[in-house]
């Protein structure tokens, strides 16, 4: 499980996303909260919010620094992001990186900050539950998979926030907003599945969760008291094999947002559009995509090797073996469809993204859909607009175009 009192990231440790408590450590005690960023400085209703891209940035996953993906900004903000890869980088649970990036308004009082998540496999048969721990701890098949009960998003979110230390109060919880909808879409999922492959059809089911906290200000030398939200998902795939139905456990991302107390209904829609804005380098994914297929063909010939073993072991573990040796990968790709898109737009955003056709470029953006307008100059920058009247030339340096939703 994600500890969630620090992640130790390239050398350094970046703080959990409660860090509302501890906001404002390098301000002094009269240090004012922010308010939302504007093109030009101010706060009135039509101003645009200028972002830019902000890279993040794999050091653990190939020897050198290069740019796992981007995500978007103020410009105004203190903005980083990582790509972390799993303990031992390759683990058939967690095949793939995923990005822990933040973004603070300049007092550190208000921010996003969204972390990777968490995979595992689980079986209510308790028989092949067992087998599969044995599997874990014996052989190269699921090596280093946890093998528990899928459990609640709210109790995940719970056991996560109890690792981070004290001085916050959870005010209260529910699902995600947009529950209903995203259990209407697996259902879709479901069904589709299961014109495809009949009985043998993976089913999907979520779970999501949203956390109300406050704090009191204790953790910051501003004693400015402080609110936000913490959600997250638990996306389910079950598969049947002849032993009994293995689960697969994905936790996509855990994002957390913060603000000074009564602000955070003004902030909500910037931070969500943080949030969401994370893409992968393709240059990155590409080389991901080729190393994790390298490792695959290892492991095959691993998996000959152990074959004279493996026809030593019961049929419930041979079962158990060649479902957790093939399934896991295979629903890498299958899950993938459905938890992707990215797991942003399917788990947490709830639609809250969209794809752009950028005219400076002529490339494809992924945006947020909760502002009416969004403008391109072409160099990495955007601008967010509810105004109709609003026009970033008048204001901006460079050519500022308005980018069209992508049909």
């Amino acid at each position: 499980m994600l500890k969630a009192s620090s992640f130790l990231v390239s050398g350094k440790r970046v703080a959990l996303a409660l860090c509302f408590l501890t906001a404002g450590t390098a301000f002094a005690q009269n240090a004012q909260p922010s308010r939302p960023p504007a093109v030009n400085g101010g706060a009135a209703p039509g101003a645009g919010i200028l972002l830019h891209r902000v890279e993040i940035i794999d050091q653990q996953g190939f020897g050198q620094r290069i740019i796992a993906g981007s995500f978007l900004a103020p410009t105004s903000w203190n903005a980083e992001g990582f790509a972390k890869w799993p303990g031992k980088k390759y683990v058939p649970c967690k095949p793939t990186p995923g990005f822990l990036f933040e973004a603070k308004s300049a007092d550190k009082l208000t921010g996003v900050q969204v972390f990777p998540g968490d995979s595992w496999l689980w079986s209510p048969n308790p028989v092949l539950a067992q087998q599969l721990r044995q599997l874990s701890q014996s052989t190269h098949v699921v090596t280093h998979c946890e093998i528990k009960a899928p459990g609640t998003a709210d109790a995940y979110l719970r056991e996560f926030l109890r690792q981070g230390g004290s001085g916050i109060q959870i005010q209260s919880s529910g699902p995600l907003p947009d529950a209903d909808k995203l259990a209407q879409q697996v259902q879709q999922l479901n069904a589709q599945a299961r014109r495809q492959m009949g009985m043998r059809a993976p089913v999907m089911a979520i779970d999501t969760a949203r956390l109300y906290l406050t704090g009191d200000g204790s953790g910051n030398p501003s004693r400015t008291p402080t609110e936000g939200y913490i959600e997250t998902a638990i996306v389910t795939i079950s598969h049947p094999t002849p032993s009994g139905m293995m689960v697969q456990v994905n936790v996509p991302l855990i994002v957390n947002k913060f603000t000074p107390q009564g602000q955070l209904a003004q902030w909500n829609k910037l931070l969500t559009s943080i949030a969401d804005s994370a893409t992968a380098d393709a240059e990155w994914q590409q080389r991901v995509d080729q190393f994790q297929a390298g490792l695959q063909r290892i492991q095959n010939n691993i998996d000959q090797d152990d074959r004279q073993t493996a026809n030593n072991i019961s049929h419930i573990q041979q079962d158990a073996s060649k479902y957790a040796y093939n399934k896991i990968r295979s629903v890498q790709s299958s899950s993938q469809a459905a938890i992707d898109k990215s797991s942003h737009a399917f788990a947490l955003s709830m639609n809250d993204t969209q794809e752009y056709h950028d005219p400076a470029t002529g490339k494809t953006v992924l945006g947020s859909n909760q502002y009416n307008h969004v403008y391109s100059n072409g160099q990495g920058e955007y601008i967010y607009s509810d105004s109709p009247s609003y026009d970033p030339n008048a204001t901006q340096r460079g050519n500022w175009q308005e980018m069209q939703p992508q049909q």
